[in-house]
């Protein structure tokens, strides 16, 4: 799962938050999470192996929204069915003040009562891709360890990321625009799924395997990992 659905909040020492529940309507993208079963290091849903993996998140599903993430709770053959794809939701949203490692944060949970599919259009999404070109993307962060990126992320790329598996076809056509190569690839990274890996390569290597290295460590800096057969674990 690409975010936790926990937002920090400033609460006083010996205070408590009740908890606050709301009727919304969101749209965004439903995340998935897996977790590994240590038994038998395979990787499963939470929801299967709960008892045996403690660090499981609560539920195996989120919306990302605009800039938020929400845990979905529902159906989960329904949740499963529309895994990656962009979706309208209505249900009941609850806030719940939880810590974690040790800060203080608000939890948002949403209880689904229905969904369906919210697909962005060819042309709207062509159109968020033309924003790439004129709103500038500073370069991703890294603070701590390989899991704490800053991606800085635009709102046209926000969006695209929210379009889902169905912007994927668009930016395959967009990967060899030069000026916005690196954000297509960070794209394809979030909504692609193997028909967007040897593209990706052949594109940022031409065959020249002195660029490739050069051009993978340059992306590896940003966040942005290509693996080919060769390099990838047996």
């Amino acid at each position: 799962m690409a975010a936790s659905a926990t937002v920090t909040e400033n609460f006083g020492f010996g205070q408590t938050a009740a908890s606050d529940e709301v009727d919304v309507k969101l749209t965004g993208v439903v995340l998935t999470s897996d977790g590994c079963c240590s038994k038998t290091n395979e990787y499963d849903r939470c929801s299967k192996t709960r008892e045996k993996n403690m660090l499981c998140l609560s539920s195996d599903w989120a919306l990302a929204s605009g800039r938020e993430t929400y845990l979905l709770f529902g159906d989960i053959p329904t949740l499963e069915r529309f895994g990656r794809k962009r979706v309208s939701v209505s249900g009941v949203l609850e806030k719940e003040p939880v810590v974690q490692y040790g800060v203080r944060m608000i939890r948002r949970k949403l209880t689904v009562g229905s969904i369906e599919s919210s697909e962005l259009s060819e042309e709207a999404i062509e159109e968020l891709v033309k924003q790439l070109k004129v709103v500038p993307w500073r370069d991703p962060e890294n603070y701590c360890r390989s899991l704490c990126w800053n991606f800085a992320f635009t709102d046209p790329m926000v969006q695209i990321l929210q379009a889902g598996s169905g912007a994927q076809g668009i930016l395959l056509d967009h990967v060899n625009d030069q000026g916005i190569q690196d954000q297509i690839v960070m794209l394809l990274g979030g909504v692609g799924d193997e028909k967007a890996i040897w593209p990706i390569i052949q594109t940022l290597t031409d065959g020249d395997d002195g660029k490739r290295q050069s051009r993978k460590h340059k992306l590896d800096e940003r966040g942005i990992l290509l693996t080919t057969d060769a390099e990838r674990p047996r």
